[in-house]
């Protein structure tokens, strides 16, 4: 797998599991201590993203680096939904359906 492909997998997956998770950039980024365009710019793959970021990513959404990185298609987010959130300190406004 080249680094392109490796970049464009993580970037998908930050983009999809905190989608999934109905958090808002601005959240993330607060939490990761980055700016809310750098981690646009993670999940688009415009920026190749840092160790130190999949590490705090993995942590935060509570899920393998691993799966991050691609190297397992097993999203195992190991938190129940509501716990997580009042860990990780994050409100949100669910979107409809």
């Amino acid at each position: 797998m080249t680094e392109e492909e490796c970049n464009k997998i993580i970037s998908d997956r930050i983009r999809y599991i905190r989608n999934l998770l109905n958090i808002s950039l601005e959240d993330v980024a607060d939490k990761l201590n980055i700016t809310r365009q750098t981690l646009s710019n993670y999940e688009n793959n415009r920026t190749p993203i840092k160790a130190s970021i999949i590490y705090s990513l993995s942590k935060l959404y509570s899920v393998s680096s691993d799966w991050l990185l691609g190297i397992t298609d097993r999203v195992h987010i190991e938190q129940d939904y509501d716990e997580y959130l009042v860990h990780n300190d994050i409100t949100f406004v669910k979107k409809p359906l």
